[in-house]
């Protein structure tokens, strides 16, 4: 019915309304035919279901219920929410630190839960009548960090003859774990250390000296070992000169890549 319109051979206030009628029509399709990523909407604007929305101004959703505010259910196999930022950028915010219950982490402080702390024993009932390892135990360290290491066994029916016990880890002692006792009955002997380590599968071992002969009594009984592994630091970088001095054997292996 607007053909009448469009067609006017003069020039007129009718010609020019059909222009703009023609022009809405185009501008319409034109609209329509847009992908839904190209359309930006503008603030107050209503949020649009199935289809991508797009504006650069904050939305805030504001209540006073005794319920969340925003429920989201998904009954498919797929999340319920999916949060995307930049790298570097968190992708969620909270302004409370009371526990969520449920929530899962997989990582704290950028360490794996794997990374954060480690747990090696050994024990004996009646540990054997040797010079050498007592007892031994293996950590291993994800990356570096310390070992915290101690130990302990009771003397049996001996001679009283003076006794060494201290630390070991990959049989080099560890530095301020070793200890010295008569071996009589009802003696302690227990060492303890720090030691700082690289990445990998570390021998921890509690090694005794016995006195001169003659040996052939059971000196030790109730014997254990127990190790601790801790990461360097938030970082994992290389230990510093207070963590080289507290049981680093080797500094330069120490600080050496883990």
């Amino acid at each position: 019915m607007f053909t009448r319109q469009w067609w006017l051979r003069t020039p007129s206030r009718r010609s020019q309304v059909g222009g703009l009628l023609v022009a809405a029509l185009l501008g319409g399709v034109v609209a329509s035919a847009l992908p839904a990523a190209a359309r930006v909407s503008e603030p107050g604007d209503a949020f649009r279901l199935g289809t991508p929305n797009h504006v650069n101004a904050r939305t805030t959703l504001r209540g006073t219920l005794d319920e969340p505010n925003l429920r989201i259910v998904n009954q498919g196999t797929g999340r319920a929410l999916a949060l995307f930022t930049q790298s570097g950028v968190p992708p969620l915010q909270v302004n409370q630190t009371a526990r969520v219950p449920k929530l899962n982490a997989d990582r704290v402080d950028d360490w794996d839960a794997n990374q954060l702390i480690r747990v090696a024993h050994a024990e004996a009932t009646n540990a054997p009548d040797i010079e050498g390892d007592l007892l031994t135990t293996s950590i291993t360290a994800p990356v570096k960090g310390f070992l915290v290491i101690t130990a302990g066994a009771n003397a049996g029916s001996g001679p009283g003859e003076w006794t060494n016990c201290r630390i070991e880890v990959n049989d080099i002692t560890v530095t301020g774990s070793r200890r010295g006792m008569l071996a009589e009955p009802g003696d302690h002997c227990s060492p303890n250390g720090t030691q700082a380590v690289r990445a990998g599968t570390h021998t921890v071992s509690l090694y005794v000296e016995l006195g001169p002969p003659p040996i052939g009594q059971r000196r030790f009984f109730n014997a254990s070992l127990s190790v601790i592994y801790i990461p360097f630091g938030p970082t994992g970088g290389p230990p510093t000169a207070d963590e080289i001095a507290a049981g680093c054997v080797d500094p330069d292996d120490c600080k050496a890549g883990g």
